[in-house]
């Protein structure tokens, strides 16, 4: 009963199939015009459940996933060398999620390569990524942070021990109703080889998602009980026994329960630099950097 044991058995399941072919289909000015296409089948399954059933174990974390889907998906791609200075890259991939419905994800390629030692290139793409089975499983997850009211709050009670640091728990629930998170993105770069020895390459990268997938924020829920308003949607606050000392004011939160949600949108954007020097001494020795 002082120490008792923990264990529990995980498992995480993926079977696929994947069949893909491709060729050359016809001749254009900077080579062969190509194909690639292919099909996959999929199955996903994670079963990972509690270490602490029941609650059973005050002050240890209660978290657990479950969840599975099937996802049927098909691609397709062309590399179409224009010119022996341009060459162009379509593609384009479809899924059927078992849980979230179908999603598209086209990608557009181009590079020019007007000089030898000199090349442009650049990308656009969608991208999708669907729910983790912790965030529209059968899932859930407790834990514990060491929390001080706010101060109002703790006047209210006369500062006393009833509202003096304690452990607030933290639940987060999944959502079934979860979308996928959505990208867009582009690139746009130069590659240079002015000499043999030196490669040269920068790219400006800009991602935007959307629908980003989050916990609600404990804090706003905190908020909105503090000051008696409507909590946020699918959140409760859990409240503590009445303070003896206080019985009429507010009671303190124990447990602030959420869940995962679509927040608004991240942005992302860079400069890749990548600076590549070789040289080539007697005795075969290379140096590189």
């Amino acid at each position: 009963a002082l120490a008792p044991g923990y264990n529990k058995t995980s498992t995480s399941d993926l079977n696929a199939l994947d069949l893909s072919a491709n060729r050359a289909l016809f001749d254009l000015p900077g080579g062969s015009f190509g194909m690639a296409t292919g099909i996959q089948l999929r199955h996903e399954a994670q079963a990972d459940p509690t270490l602490n059933p029941d609650n059973a174990f005050q002050g240890l974390g209660n978290a657990q996933t479950n969840g599975s889907r099937n996802v049927e998906g098909a691609y397709l791609e062309f590399d179409a060398p224009l010119l022996t200075s341009l060459e162009a890259d379509l593609s384009g991939r479809v899924d059927h999620y078992s849980d979230i419905g179908t999603e598209f994800a086209p990608k557009l390629g181009l590079k020019w390569k007007p000089l030898d030692w000199l090349a442009l290139r650049g990308t656009f793409s969608k991208g999708v990524r669907a729910p983790s089975f912790s965030e529209n499983g059968s899932s859930s997850n407790e834990g514990f942070v060491t929390y001080n009211p706010p101060p109002s709050f703790a006047a209210e009670h006369g500062n006393n021990g009833y509202v003096q640091t304690y452990q607030l728990a933290e639940f987060t629930n999944a959502n079934k109703d979860i979308k996928p998170e959505r990208a867009k993105s582009y690139t746009l770069g130069l590659v240079l080889q002015p000499t043999s020895w030196l490669n040269a390459s920068f790219d400006y990268y800009h991602i935007k998602k959307t629908d980003v997938i989050t916990a609600t924020d404990a804090n706003s829920i905190l908020d909105a009980y503090y000051a008696g308003l409507p909590l946020p949607a699918n959140t409760q606050v859990i409240a503590d026994k009445p303070d003896p000392a206080n019985p009429t004011a507010l009671a303190r939160p124990i447990e602030v329960i959420g869940s995962y949600i679509n927040a608004n949108s991240l942005k992302t954007d860079g400069l890749d630099v990548d600076l590549q020097a070789h040289f080539t001494f007697d005795n075969g020795i290379q140096y590189l950097s």
